[in-house]
């Protein structure tokens, strides 16, 4: 039998009529070997038949985490648009696993740990980690984790990398870039609805 959450005796085996745990069916079991247990058989006519005591082994194996990927993840990859802030990784429910697991989470690129807090743009391998206990074997799980910019801050990056002042820039670009970057402002403190209808604002000839 397979260790799981609530294992008790009455779980191992279907009990035939006359036939009981002498130690409760409600015994709780963990994982292990040789775990003895005594069976008591007792006859319908006690008077003619003696009750019997039978020593049984059972053995439990390690159960399992059942770590697995939510709906959030598609093909076995997660786009994160970028936040100047720390990732909660467990915050953004990309696993599912048995209830009171301690998961841990682990970012890393082209084989290097990750160790910044605030992700950079780019593309992560993210594992996600259960350590093995008494009852369970270790668990572990890895997907692409892509850090990208929204299509607004793609934008704003864009027209903060211009240079309006630069020789090969015409009159109508210096104009179309101090636009974009009088609009970004304004949309930054909430005076401007911006759509992404907006993003293709300078020609690039």
């Amino acid at each position: 039998v397979t260790y799981e959450a609530g294992l008790t005796l009455a779980d191992v085996a279907e009990l035939d009529e006359g036939y009981s745990w002498k130690e409760s069916g409600s015994t709780t079991l963990h994982a292990g070997e040789n775990q003895r247990f005594t069976l008591v058989y007792t006859p319908e006519n006690p008077d003619k038949y003696d009750t019997v005591e039978i020593s049984v082994t059972v053995n439990v194996e390690k159960g399992s985490w059942n770590l697995r990927t939510t709906e959030e993840v598609s093909g076995w990859s997660f786009t994160y648009y970028y936040e100047a802030a720390a990732v909660d990784f467990s915050a953004l429910g990309l696993f599912e696993y048995v209830d009171g697991a301690d998961v841990s989470y682990q970012l890393s690129k082209n084989g290097a740990v990750v160790t910044e807090t605030i992700v950079p743009v780019g593309v992560y391998g993210l594992t996600a980690s259960i350590a093995g206990t008494d009852d369970y074997n270790s668990a572990e799980k890895t997907i692409e984790f892509r850090v990208e910019l929204t299509a607004m801050q793609a934008f704003i990056s864009a027209v903060d990398d211009l240079d309006e002042n630069a020789a090969n820039v015409s009159e109508r670009e210096k104009l179309t870039i101090a636009n974009a970057r009088r609009k970004i402002r304004l949309w930054k403190v909430g005076a401007l609805p911006f759509p992404l209808s907006m993003l293709p604002l300078w020609s690039s000839t």
